[in-house]
């Protein structure tokens, strides 16, 4: 199996010149780097860097109540991208392993993706369990011109890892996204009916996110570990408005575009998309979001900048609005 895709981890605050570094070296053997994206340290706090590209890039503007979240949401996009990666790439000058590289290292040999890292730091290791578990290549260009030839992580080494350090509490906690590759988009109608006129199609809202760049797109988030699309609705539109809700109709079903500016190469992303029902526009953003637009859908679609997702869904929305009232 040839190497297409990896993931890198290590301290990008201590050591940023050196992920600038690996990441083109990757790219330069035409490897994709599903995480981090960028090399750019946009904010910091408290040891915890946001780079370009994170679903949070500005940590340090987040709330206290939400910190948390945010950070774990950052997270757990690092630990999906490790899922679709071919390999995990561990970036150690000075032989520095932290708690969030061991974490990391424990996950991607849990399920079973090989973890590398430069031989010339082999000396300076420290942590034991990187000797134990990760193997020392002489450089990325080795690692590409022989990845077909390495052998891959041996299944003892996964159970030790999923039975002893992922512990059966881990596994079972929802911080760790197993569906992530299902997400929810709601298409949140206002039916508060203060503005409604017979005939005519009702506000839709639309938020401008940090994810996107700044555009705008729908509420929705991956599902949950155990969860179905009945609770992963209502759990998103509350946690992103703060209004309780009620289901509508379904709008869509599709495979997530892929110049939707969040697109990774790899397993595709199933967006599943259904009318959600608010009762007031009295809402509360979360950190993911910005600002709030409620209009109807084919003025959200004319007058912003709505990433390709979104696009798509609004658009089947108004074609079939007729059922939905």
């Amino acid at each position: 199996m040839p190497l297409n895709f990896v993931t890198i981890s290590g301290s990008f605050q201590k050591f940023p010149d050196e992920l600038a570094r690996d990441m083109k070296a990757f790219t330069g053997h035409d490897i994709t780097v599903l995480s981090p994206e960028s090399p750019t340290i946009v904010s910091c706090i408290d040891g915890f860097v946001s780079l370009k590209g994170d679903p949070v890039p500005r940590i340090d503007l987040v709330s206290k109540t939400v910190i948390v979240n945010a950070m774990k949401t950052v997270n757990d996009g690092h630990l999906q991208a490790i899922l679709q990666s071919d390999a995990l790439w561990l970036m150690v000058p000075d032989g520095y392993c932290g708690p969030s590289m061991s974490l990391e290292m424990g996950w991607a040999l849990a399920h079973r993706v090989p973890v590398f890292y430069d031989g010339k730091y082999s000396a300076d290791i420290r942590e034991p369990v990187v000797r134990m578990y990760a193997r020392p290549i002489k450089g990325i260009s080795d690692l590409v011109r022989n990845f077909d030839s390495i052998l891959g992580v041996h299944p003892t080494i996964s159970e030790y890892w999923m039975g002893r350090v992922l512990s059966p509490s881990v596994l079972q906690s929802p911080d760790i996204q197993f569906n992530a590759n299902v997400a929810v988009g709601s298409v949140i109608v206002d039916f508060s009916d203060k503005r409604y006129r017979s005939g005519q199609p009702r506000d839709v809202l639309a938020v401008r996110t940090y994810k996107y760049g700044d555009v705008f797109s729908i509420v929705g988030d991956r599902m949950e570990r155990g969860e179905n699309l009945i609770a992963a609705f209502p759990r998103a539109t509350r946690e992103q408005t703060g209004q309780e809700c009620e289901i509508g109709d379904d709008v869509c079903a599709f495979d997530e575009v892929p110049d939707s500016g969040y697109y990774k190469p790899g397993p595709s992303r199933l967006l599943v998309d259904k009318v959600i029902k608010l009762g007031s526009r009295r809402i509360t953003l979360d950190y993911r979001a910005q600002e709030e637009v409620w209009a109807p859908p084919d003025v959200l679609l004319r007058d912003l900048p709505i990433e390709p997702n979104a696009r798509k869904a609004l658009q089947l929305y108004m074609k079939h609005r007729c059922l939905y009232g």
